[in-house]
């Protein structure tokens, strides 16, 4: 998670920042696990084994930056939606505030990506940057998911912000 970019205006929770930032790597498994098992019950369901999904069920682990930026728009998605999270429930201290908001993070990515997954030019696009299938292809691939990212959550991204 790349801190100090702002995706809209106001982008400024710290505090909720670095509840995404210590669930980066579950949220970015979260990603990659909905476009694969997407693409795996896809196979499964026409009864076939292509070479990619052969190489997908094998993948337990990828460089990161394949899906950063993915997770960075949808972690700010989800601060555009919690903008009043430094306010506290009543009877919540700041720990449990955190703890709730780690709790609501984590089940939104979860969801999200089962969502975004359900998209076949999204799925083909993760399982693209994640297995590498075309190297050349990546940084179209990449800017294609971006795209798709802020088209669905109408965020400006953060070069065109500055």
């Amino acid at each position: 998670m790349i801190f100090g970019t702002a995706y809209f205006e106001g982008d400024d929770d710290k505090v909720l920042q670095e509840i995404q930032s210590k669930s980066y790597g579950r949220s970015l498994f979260s990603i990659f696990l909905s476009a694969r098992n997407r693409y795996i019950s896809a196979c499964q369901l026409l009864r076939t084994r292509t070479e990619m999904s052969q190489q997908l069920a094998r993948t337990t682990s990828f460089d990161h930056r394949a899906l950063q930026s993915v997770h960075d728009r949808i972690a700010a998605a989800f601060r555009s939606e919690h903008r009043d999270s430094q306010q506290l429930e009543l009877g919540e201290d700041f720990l449990a505030n955190q703890k709730r908001l780690d709790g609501e993070w984590c089940c939104f990515v979860d969801l999200e990506a089962q969502r975004l997954a359900a998209d076949d030019e999204f799925t083909r696009c993760v399982i693209s940057v994640i297995i590498g299938a075309d190297p050349r292809r990546f940084d179209c691939v990449q800017t294609r998911l971006l795209e798709i990212l802020e088209e669905r959550y109408e965020l400006a991204s953060p070069a065109s912000r500055a």
